[in-house]
């Protein structure tokens, strides 16, 4: 089994003290690398939410948001900030003594000032907390898990086809290779006879030239190497789970093959194919991408 690096996944969670939502979106990445947008309160368990996920993606940008509510009045701490409560009354009793007033100063108006009162909530138990969230976690990360399953199995599917294509290819290009020493052949023949005219042809210095051509556009060891890459494609799939890098490496051996052969051989015909070998790799190449 395969998987994809873009999934999403989201869930809530809600008990008599919290209202809890995670949400998880995947893209592909080179590495496993996890952005978090948690509130403060939770600053306390980043790490170990991180790591959990990591258990299970193994590979992608993986973007985590997680939204709390506390429920109940009795989570709040409300305090006085004396130090700016006693600013703000010497302030208003200065104004008043300078200008003669005679009104008191009101409770009611000193606590609508900035700052007068500190808003809080009570400290969240860490392991209990955490329990909750994997609960949460493990119930988005199954979301997650799915989705890139299906998107991987559209991948497999994609590439396996394209290889097809290239295992199709192969075959035209064993048989073009063999082909193309004869007219080779034929051709030298055909000029010497031609420039000779009645001259006898010396045989074995003939098969010399054929043979050293032949050795020059010889194409038969990229193919042979190709198809191990294939097969390695195959052993790959049918291993499963984190594959991505090395099939992206296997990707790039391809490519460098079907460059050899296209530099190897001045058939047009075989040129022609080369251009069409490329085009699949490069496509399989962009699939892989998005593979874990």
């Amino acid at each position: 089994m395969i998987y994809s690096m873009t999934g999403y996944g989201k869930d809530d969670f809600e008990n008599e003290d919290y209202k809890i939502s995670v949400e998880i979106k995947t893209v592909n990445h080179k590495y496993c690398n996890i952005y978090t947008r948690i509130p403060s309160a939770l600053n306390s368990v980043e790490e170990r939410i991180k790591k959990y996920i990591k258990k299970r993606l193994k590979r992608g940008r993986i973007e985590v948001n997680i939204y709390l509510t506390k429920k109940g009045d009795d989570q709040l701490i409300i305090k006085p900030n004396f130090n700016v409560l006693d600013q703000y009354y010497n302030t208003l009793t200065e104004i008043k003594k300078r200008y003669k007033m005679e009104s008191d100063i009101d409770l009611n108006q000193l606590v609508k000032y900035d700052n007068v009162l500190s808003v809080d909530y009570n400290p969240i138990d860490e392991e209990k907390m955490f329990n909750i969230l994997k609960v949460v976690m493990n119930s988005v990360i199954d979301s997650v898990v799915d989705m890139r399953q299906v998107e991987g199995e559209k991948l497999e599917k994609d590439i396996e086809n394209n290889l097809e294509s290239i295992e199709e290819i192969l075959k035209d290009l064993s048989f073009l290779s063999d082909e193309i020493v004869e007219k080779h052949r034929e051709s030298m023949r055909r000029k010497i006879n031609e420039l000779l005219m009645d001259i006898k042809i010396d045989e074995d210095r003939l098969e010399q030239e054929i043979a050293i051509y032949a050795d020059k556009t010889d194409i038969n060891e990229e193919i042979i190497r190709i198809k191990s890459h294939l097969n390695q494609f195959k052993k790959i799939f049918t291993k499963g789970g984190v594959i991505g890098r090395k099939m992206d490496f296997l990707a790039q051996e391809l490519n460098r093959e079907i460059n050899t052969i296209g530099s190897k051989s001045p058939d047009v015909n075989i040129t022609n194919y080369v251009v069409e070998l490329k085009s699949l790799v490069g496509k399989i190449r962009e699939q892989i991408q998005n593979i874990e």
